[in-house]
């Protein structure tokens, strides 16, 4: 009986189309690749670890967890090349990726002899696309400031101002944050008036935008604090 070859690479995805098309391509260059057989991420290192391939390539967006970004970091501490599939084009995100120890990120409408390039290239010990992989860390650290600034503007609200804001970003219309705190309509206003101006934008949608953008919720500030 034959001994099974070495795998050169291991998939994580959950697009069987994809992995049987993957596979078909790798086998005509002499590459093994095997499709993990489960997508819990407890699963997949065991099987990685087992399999010991070249290099480990996850899908970004995986069930059950949703992103396969914790996956990275476990992966890479135990010694093994990554190399990420995702359908999402943001070089922030990319960079974020990268950050957290992939050697390439790679979207997936990109033609599928090209990712077969570079993950041969890969399980080779290459380092592929490195100009590109700078500037997306580079995106993801702009980014990561600007989410950084605009934290520590939301910072500078009163506890009022706070808790109005935070009514806002969750959906409160104008009439109930003032209902809720016994004020006028035009008294919340007025205070919005000066959250707009301490956090940097212009109107209700831009501050719900920043908002949720950084992941500021407001804290535990009540609707009826009083500043002072």
């Amino acid at each position: 009986m034959a001994e099974a070859s070495p795998i050169d690479i291991v998939l994580v995805d959950d697009h069987p189309l994809l992995i049987e098309g993957l596979r078909a391509r790798a086998s005509r260059r002499s590459l093994h690749l095997a499709a993990a057989p489960s997508l819990e991420h407890s699963a997949v290192l065991a099987f990685v670890e087992r399999a010991d391939p070249r290099l480990v390539v996850l899908d970004h967006l995986i069930p059950p967890h949703g992103v396969s970004t914790p996956l990275i970091g476990q992966l890479v501490d135990r010694g093994f090349r990554v190399m990420i599939l995702t359908g999402t084009i943001d070089d922030a995100l990319w960079g974020s990726l990268l950050a957290e120890g992939a050697d390439l990120v790679i979207g997936k409408d990109e033609p599928i002899e090209e990712v077969l390039d570079c993950m041969e290239r890969m399980a080779e010990g290459e380092v592929v696309r490195p100009a590109l992989a700078a500037s997306q860390r580079n995106a993801w650290a702009e980014q990561s400031a600007a989410v950084a600034a605009a934290t520590s503007r939301f910072g500078d609200l009163t506890p009022r101002e706070r808790a109005v804001a935070a009514r806002l970003v969750a959906g409160v219309a104008l009439k109930d944050i003032a209902a809720e705190s016994y004020v006028s309509v035009a008294t919340v206003r007025s205070q919005l008036k000066s959250i707009f101006r301490k956090v940097g934008v212009s109107s209700q949608l831009e501050l719900v935008t920043l908002a949720r953008d950084t992941d500021w919720d407001g804290g535990s500030a009540s609707p009826d604090v009083a500043d002072g």
